[in-house]
C-alpha cells in the first residue's frame, strides 16, 4: 500500500486498490471511504458501484465497434455491445464490459476488506464513517 500511496497526488489513505488506478480511500477530513480515481475524483461511497458514476461510452452499433476492430471481426452489435468506463475528471479508462445489450451494468466485486484486514493481512481495519 505504501509503494500505491506514494504515486497518487493526494493524501487520503488508500484502504484498498480496485484497479491499476482506482481506489478505496479513507477521506482524512470525515473518514468516510470513496472509491477514487488515481486523479483524486471521487466516484461514489465504497459500497456503491462506481461504474453508475463514471463517464460511459457504449459502442453499440458495427460502425463504432469496427472503429477498434477490423471489418468482420468485430461481434454483432445486437449480439453484444462494448462499455468503456471513464473518469469523468481526468478521462483514464477504467474498464471495459463486453455484455449482451440488454444487460445491466455489472459490478466486479463487492471486497470485504474487514476479513481481508483481519484475517489476512492481520491488520486492524482502518477506521470508517458511515455517510450520511
Amino acid at each position: 500500500m505504501e509503494i500505491l500511496q506514494d504515486r497518487v497526488p493526494w493524501d487520503d489513505r488508500i484502504v484498498l486498490p480496485l484497479g491499476p488506478k482506482l481506489f478505496i480511500v479513507q477521506r482524512k477530513d470525515n473518514k468516510q471511504w470513496k472509491i477514487r480515481s488515481e486523479c483524486g475524483h471521487d466516484f461514489c461511497d465504497w459500497r456503491q458501484n462506481w461504474k453508475l458514476f463514471a463517464k460511459v461510452h457504449v459502442r453499440d452499433t458495427q460502425q463504432k465497434l469496427e472503429e477498434i476492430y477490423p471489418r468482420l471481426m468485430a461481434q454483432t452489435s445486437t449480439w453484444q455491445v462494448l462499455r468503456e468506463y471513464y473518469c469523468p475528471e481526468c478521462g483514464t479508462l477504467h474498464d471495459v464490459e463486453a455484455p449482451t445489450p440488454w444487460y445491466p451494468v455489472i459490478r466486479d466485486f463487492e471486497p470485504d476488506i474487514d476479513t481481508f484486514y483481519k484475517d489476512w493481512l492481520g491488520l486492524a481495519v482502518p477506521e470508517r464513517a458511515e455517510a450520511a
